[in-house]
């Protein structure tokens, strides 16, 4: 507990050390070596935190949040052939997972693959109809393809979701000054 407290306040390295000693303690207790992930993860020490999110899975098989981590830790590494196998792999595995499809459109559009992109962040908004970070995505990667009045919609979304975005009211405004919708736009980038 006082690890993820100290995540929490963005104190990883002594939130390491806690989980450390709590490992040391009671080696087989799955949920501290996904802390323990995270806290390296926000460090950047991306193959420390797969392996830490491997111990977890381990230990735990469904641990969903510690098989999506790794996803994230795979594609911040920029492993994004393997990311991509692994994922979707999880997603015949936990076909409910709404996260699992948004870190898959994230690999997909990495790769320049933005069709399939469109088509996971899509399954992302239908799997939880709020989420707000995926219809951002989605109209990123609808943009991408040219698609500008989709992105519009998916971006309206977002921001309808969660209007302090200031990423999605940017995109938004890029968005509709490619459609030539000029005084939108400036509405939007204020």
């Amino acid at each position: 507990n006082l690890g993820n407290a100290l995540n929490a306040v963005d104190r990883y390295e002594e939130a390491i050390v806690s989980f450390n000693t709590a490992i040391e303690i009671k080696p087989d207790f799955a949920e501290v070596y996904y802390n323990l992930g995270v806290a390296v993860h926000a460090l950047g020490r991306y193959e420390e935190a797969a392996n830490s999110y491997n111990k977890a899975i381990k230990l735990k098989p469904d641990h969903v949040k510690a098989y999506n981590n790794l996803l994230v830790a795979l594609y911040s590494q920029g492993n994004f052939k393997a990311a991509l196998v692994q994922g979707n792999a999880l997603a015949e595995q936990f076909p409910n997972d709404f996260m699992l499809p948004n870190i898959l459109g994230a690999v997909h559009a990495a790769m320049g693959q933005h069709e399939a992109a469109v088509s996971s962040y899509s399954k992302a908004t239908e799997l939880k109809p709020d989420f707000a970070e995926a219809y951002s995505n989605l109209g990123a990667s609808l943009n991408d393809l040219g698609r500008n009045e989709e992105a519009i919609a998916a971006y309206n979304k977002s921001i309808e979701l969660k209007p302090q975005v200031a990423e999605a009211h940017n995109n938004l405004g890029n968005a509709l000054n490619a459609v030539d919708r000029y005084e939108e736009a400036i509405v939007s980038f204020n």
